[in-house]
């Protein structure tokens, strides 16, 4: 009877031992789940600190420079904003956020920093701002001062909630929330977004202007066509050998700025697609095509390629003198850019993009989004200057691989230059310089890269 009870104290003294181990178990667990989400929280609202820091710069330089008097006062503030709007922005990308959340606020931070970057370039080629760029300043200070109101508001509530704001938030975007995220953080941040929906739009020479994320294609002509019709021009469109024992189908609609039709082509009796293709609704023209066959062998050079690319947009794009201007290769494939060549001006804003594979020439991808984009009748003007006269504009150590030929360009904010582009070199390291053929200013420098995969030009 002893010995029993003696087994039952020490089996008891074993289970309290237990329990108290898993009870210190769970306690240490819960200390460093606490620990952890201070962390995360302290680092989530560090971000924002440096977000409300961005904003708040930028606010107080955009005041500045719109009563700055000359340009060495205005290129230093305008550099600043470049500089604050982009450290925000990044901040922006540092938080928690659910799919779609704070778009509005990133979208307005990179037009106000993308518009000082673009009136600091103004300033250097000689043009001051005029009194419409003071009146766009004076607004966009307003609009940000209006945004630092409504984002210290949100960072006095993620003060008082601690880190647990931040972890709800975490939470919502784990989960995929995008209309509600919960909480009053995430309530604080929806009027953030609200507000910036009645923002004033904003019309400059950069890539975020509205005139440029609104635009809508200018290639495009004649009526909307149907399925049928859609589907009757893939099969026209594909390369010859593929035309017959296929089975062409739309399978979508797609939308964005050139709505249109998805297409699949299939092999009699199997699943899988060996092209896809997406249709203009209007016109009928092809965006693109696609073919996902792997290339085994490198057989075909770079020239017999380019001969086929060329060949294959030649035939499809009629009345178009198409001329092959650069190409990078990877894994069988070479993509070559090609640029219609009209009155002997490059027009660079209509490329397209041919891909050959370099085991039989078969015609693999084909992008036609730009030139669909972009194209309209152009009426060219005359050189200003001779070519004689826009290579002195040179800088002296750069070395000209022949004459400079006439091009078409587009500016960053989608306006088009006739300029002079000269191909060359400085000491080893290639580059392509693009003279302005009227003031002789250089438009443009980009480096020619050599990689694996051919010569990038950036």
């Amino acid at each position: 009877m002893e010995n029993g009870e003696k087994r039952f104290r020490s089996l008891s003294a074993l289970l309290m031992i237990a329990l108290l181990g898993v009870g210190a178990w769970a306690l240490s667990l819960r200390a460093e789940r606490d620990q952890l989400a201070l962390a995360v929280g302290t680092r989530y609202q560090q971000a924002f600190q440096f977000l409300l820091d961005g904003v708040d710069n930028m606010e107080a330089n955009l005041a500045k420079v719109a009563v700055a008097s000359g340009p060495g006062d205005q290129i230093p503030l305008l550099t600043e904003i470049w500089r604050d709007a982009g450290m925000a922005q990044t901040s922006i990308g540092q938080l928690p956020l659910p799919v779609g959340r704070m778009m509005r606020t990133s979208t307005f931070l990179a037009q106000a920093g993308d518009y000082a970057y673009s009136l600091v370039r103004q300033i250097a080629r000689g043009t001051v701002p005029d009194d419409e760029a003071r009146r766009q300043l004076a607004e966009l200070s307003q609009e940000a001062g209006k945004l630092a109101s409504e984002l210290h508001g949100v960072f006095e509530r993620a003060q008082a909630d601690g880190p647990s704001g931040w972890m709800e938030l975490q939470r919502a975007a784990a989960r995929g929330l995008t209309a509600s995220v919960g909480g009053a953080l995430g309530d604080g941040l929806g009027r953030v977004e609200t507000h910036l929906e009645e923002v004033p739009t904003l019309t400059y020479d950069g890539p975020f202007s509205d005139h440029i994320t609104e635009r809508k294609p200018r290639g495009l002509s004649g009526d909307e066509v149907s399925e049928a019709e859609a589907e009757a021009i893939v099969r026209r469109f594909l390369p010859a050998a593929d035309r017959e024992g296929y089975r062409v189908e739309v399978t979508d609609r797609v939308q964005g700025r050139i709505p249109g039709y998805h297409v699949a082509v299939r092999r009699e009796g199997e699943a899988g697609a060996v092209y896809t293709l997406d249709v203009a609704r209007q016109g009928g023209a092809v965006v693109w095509m696609n073919s996902s066959r792997r290339v085994e062998e490198n057989r075909l050079d770079r020239e017999a390629m380019r001969e086929k690319a060329e060949a294959f947009a030649r035939e499809r794009m009629e009345d178009t003198d198409l001329v092959a201007v650069d190409s990078i290769g990877s894994q069988g494939r070479t993509t070559f850019t090609l640029v219609p060549k009209v009155d002997g001006v490059l027009i660079y804003p209509d490329m397209i993009k041919v891909t050959v594979a370099a085991d039989n020439g078969e015609i693999l991808q084909y992008d036609a989004q730009s030139y669909l984009m972009n194209h309209t009748e152009r009426k060219l003007e005359k050189p200003e200057l001779e070519e004689e006269e826009a290579r002195r504009r040179l800088p002296p150590d750069f070395e000209p691989r022949g004459e400079g030929r006439l091009a078409l360009i587009p500016t960053e904010g989608l306006r088009e230059v006739l300029t002079y582009e000269y191909r060359g070199t400085v000491d080893e390291t290639a580059f392509i310089i693009f003279v302005n053929a009227s003031s002789g200013q250089i438009e443009e420098i980009l480096q020619v890269v050599p990689t694996s995969e051919g010569e990038v030009a950036r």
